[in-house]
């Protein structure tokens, strides 16, 4: 399941969307990382050679955009 969506709307126009609504969109390892590897791919579009202007659009899938870290994952983390 996507936690993170990217969806290209028109040629200049694309739409982030948040996952997890069960979570209130929270920030787990999983959903960090489907971000981070949007957001690359987003970049690689911006470098290439014809350099139009692009837009994002982001929300969030159910009742909040984001809620933060997921506090639950957090309490597994074994700090050193």
């Amino acid at each position: 399941t996507s936690l993170v969506r990217l969806t290209e709307l028109s040629p200049h126009l694309w739409h982030l969307l948040f996952n997890r609504p069960t979570y209130h969109n929270a920030f787990n390892t999983a959903f960090a990382q489907q971000l981070i590897g949007h957001c690359r791919n987003l970049a690689q579009l911006n470098s290439d050679e014809n350099r139009q202007k692009r837009a994002v659009l982001i929300s969030g899938e159910g009742r909040s955009f984001c809620s933060g870290a997921d506090l639950k994952e957090r309490q597994s983390i074994k700090s050193k």
